[in-house]
């Protein structure tokens, strides 16, 4: 089983930080991806390119990475337009293989708050603020934390969107 930086460092800074800049160190490559600045896709057709930190959102698995920054690289799924609780809802729903689920925020990301979720039982949402830690099967109590309750209301309208499209097809 692959570790949380190395799940970064394959699914995600391989396809962000030049090739002249990885290490071989995936703690090291995985910082490196986490903090520096990206070239962003132009908005609006115009040809101006411009750079920043990280920001919204990201999903990395081995496989690759979706993220709701408009990253301009190759091997990222970039410019995700789903809300961060609505996105990791459907991943964890959907859960094949050990994901990383970040978020990003002004504040740099602190390496040591970032860990992998190997199984919806003890699923890890990372920030710069810290980590928050939770079982993704069961419902959300009145202590839960805010991505927990987040993600059942996601999942409650996913599953409502689904019995009504069902509904409607068998009509």
């Amino acid at each position: 089983m692959k570790s949380t930086f190395e799940i970064i460092d394959t699914g995600f800074a391989r396809h962000v930080v030049n090739a002249d800049r990885l290490t071989g160190q995936p703690v090291r490559n995985s910082a490196i991806a986490l903090t520096m600045n990206h070239p962003l896709l132009p908005r609006d057709g115009s040809n101006k390119t411009s750079s920043s930190r990280l920001t919204g959102w990201a999903i990395i698995r081995s496989s690759g990475a979706t993220v709701q920054a408009r990253l301009s690289a190759s091997g990222i799924d970039a410019g995700d337009p789903r809300t961060r609780f609505v996105a990791f809802e459907q991943e964890l729903a959907n859960l094949t293989e050990p994901v990383v689920l970040l978020t990003f925020s002004k504040s740099t990301v602190n390496i040591g708050n970032v860990y992998a979720t190997y199984d919806t039982r003890v699923v890890r949402v990372c920030s710069p603020d810290g980590v928050e830690t939770f079982d993704f099967t069961t419902d959300p109590g009145p202590d839960a934390c805010i991505a927990h309750r987040n993600m059942a209301k996601a999942r409650a309208r996913r599953l409502n969107a689904a019995a009504k499209k069902e509904k409607a097809d068998a009509a």
